[in-house]
């Protein structure tokens, strides 16, 4: 197996990822580390652009990455980012299944997009009666929905819809962005215990719940390699109606109120090449240059720039 370090452009001994995301107790690689050295890994290619953007001031660049990805350009933008500095990007962090979202999906189990079309309803068929999670959760209901009305159903059986992996989450004073990257894999059209819930849409949840708990404003961006491709993708679809199409959310995501729909700054589209090309590179030092220089070297290998 080539050596995940291959993969990576810029900072490629990084204790995050010696951590334990990425090595086992016993010192082996897990599965993200593996991921990490193969060819079209997204994750290597998110490390390496925002690892890199994070060299640069971000009044250089996170403007133009927000407005060029959402079409938003309103206060938070024009009087706070030029003179703030983004706190951080936390790369790859787990944020629990939103409390409303458990909720609603233990008061819909009989809804066919859990009972009878989903993945896991298909999967817990299969097994014998005692390992079913669905008989099991309306044998306990009331214990369920209780330990998830307060905040404790977090693991286990009665879980049906566990933590988001996010790409990454850019921390600004004023607002999160989080981030969706792809590199040549679409979205997932649904998850284990819900037929109809893609993954852009559980993005885009999670960053509402964040901005709930940060009471800061939220964006959601997604970063794909290109924006059309001769046999369509799902994202190609899906991302101009979130984008656009308020009803679409709200369908999409039955278990927020419109108050919460609107701590939602804006959703997200932009190219890795769109991303690059978006830095303002007037007034950069000669470092700066050359290091953009060599990302661009990077994408452009692997056919994003």
């Amino acid at each position: 197996m080539t050596d995940f370090r291959d993969n990576l452009y810029i900072d490629k001994d990084h204790p995050i990822l010696r951590g334990p995301l990425f090595v086992g107790r016993k010192g082996g690689p897990k599965k993200k580390a593996r991921y990490l050295a193969s060819p079209d890994s997204e994750d290597a290619v998110t490390w390496s652009v925002f690892r890199t953007l994070l060299r640069i001031a971000s009044c250089r660049w996170l403007s133009r990455f927000v407005e060029d990805a959402s079409g938003v350009a309103g206060t938070i933008l024009d009087t706070e980012m030029t003179n703030m500095e983004i706190e951080y990007i936390k790369f790859w962090p787990h944020v629990p299944a939103p409390q409303s979202r458990l909720l609603w999906l233990l008061d819909h189990l009989d809804d066919p997009r859990i009972s009878e079309k989903s993945k896991g309803a298909c999967a817990d068929r299969a097994r014998p009666e005692p390992k079913r999670r669905l008989p099991r959760i309306r044998r306990r209901f009331p214990f369920y929905r209780e330990k998830a009305r307060t905040g404790c159903l977090v693991r286990g059986i009665g879980v049906l819809e566990g933590a988001t992996e996010l790409d990454a989450l850019i921390e600004h004073p004023s607002f999160l962005v989080a981030v969706e990257a792809k590199y040549t894999a679409d979205l997932h059209p649904f998850t284990t215990w819900d037929s109809e819930r893609d993954q852009l849409g559980r993005v885009i949840d999670i960053a509402i719940e964040l901005s709930l708990q940060q009471r800061k404003p939220s964006f959601a961006v997604l970063v794909t390699d290109q924006r059309s491709h001769d046999s369509p993708l799902l994202y190609e679809k899906l991302a101009p109606l979130y984008q656009t199409d308020r009803g679409f959310l709200r369908e999409k995501l039955p278990h927020r109120t419109a108050e919460e729909l609107d701590r939602l700054a804006g959703v997200g589209w932009i190219t890795w090449r769109e991303v690059l090309d978006g830095i303002d590179q007037q007034g950069l030092s000669g470092c700066e240059r050359q290091l953009l220089c060599g990302l661009a070297a990077y994408l452009s290998v692997r056919r994003l720039y």
